[in-house]
């Protein structure tokens, strides 16, 4: 039992940094929402088709 928690806390703290490091993924389904993803800073990779400001969202 103990071998086996070791091991998954090994495998845990191996895949970490990936976790860390990978770049949050973004759709947005209203343009409320899209609106608040660019002020915030965060480009989505998707989203609706009624979103249209900022002219970036239409891209």
């Amino acid at each position: 039992m103990a071998k086996q928690m070791f091991r998954a806390l090994v495998a845990l703290l191996l895949t970490l940094p990936v976790w860390l490091y990978a770049a949050p993924r973004v759709i947005t389904l209203s343009p409320a929402n899209t609106e608040l993803a660019f002020a915030a800073g965060i480009t989505p990779v998707g989203v609706s088709s009624y979103s249209d400001y900022p002219p970036e969202a239409q891209k």
